[in-house]
């Protein structure tokens, strides 16, 4: 765990996914929860680019949250489970070295995403 991380957690109301989209994601951080991304994947993403600029940490969060199981690079953890909602992303736009998966595989991964 991080330091700041772990004092932030002593603080009435910071919990860590709180102190996540308040300063982590802007550290290039991953969000846990299952979930370990490296910031250069979303380096072409508009979506994710202009949250970062706006400073608007939940937008960009969720922009990782939607994206990050269909990049060929995602490990999730054994306690990771897909959203409901999971759908291809067909509006992301992948960095070089982190392409997503292509759709057939999405399904067979994910059965009933949209």
């Amino acid at each position: 765990m991080y330091p700041d991380l772990q004092e932030a957690m002593a603080e009435p109301g910071m919990a860590p996914w709180m102190h996540f989209i308040q300063y982590g994601i802007f550290e290039g951080r991953s969000p846990g929860r299952g979930i370990t991304i490296d910031a250069f994947a979303f380096a072409n993403d508009p979506v994710f680019q202009r949250a970062l600029a706006a400073h608007d940490g939940l937008t960009a969060a969720e922009r990782i949250e939607e994206i990050a199981p269909f990049l060929e690079t995602f490990k999730p953890s054994q306690e990771w489970k897909p959203a409901r909602n999971l759908k291809y992303p067909e509006n992301f736009v992948a960095a070089q070295d982190y392409p997503l998966i292509n759709p057939d595989e999405a399904r067979r991964l994910y059965p009933g995403i949209v």
